[in-house]
């Protein structure tokens, strides 16, 4: 795991954090724990994060993997 690849994750995450809890909160809604789609997300999120064209729209990637 790359220290600078994380970083550069986290601070792109940090500030959508609260908004992605809430997409995700909804999204589920009493069908699972919503901080294990959380989780699943940002883990894929995370290891495809090279590969991410506009990291500026990172809560958009996020919503549309959490969908998949």
């Amino acid at each position: 795991m790359s220290k600078n690849k994380q970083i550069a994750f986290l601070k792109l995450y940090e500030p959508i954090h609260a908004n992605f809890k809430k997409f995700c909160r909804a999204r589920v809604y009493g069908e699972m724990e919503y901080s294990d789609l959380m989780n699943d997300t940002l883990l894929v999120a995370y290891s495809k994060f090279d590969s991410i064209k506009n990291k500026t729209s990172l809560l958009s990637y996020l919503c549309g993997v959490s969908i998949k």
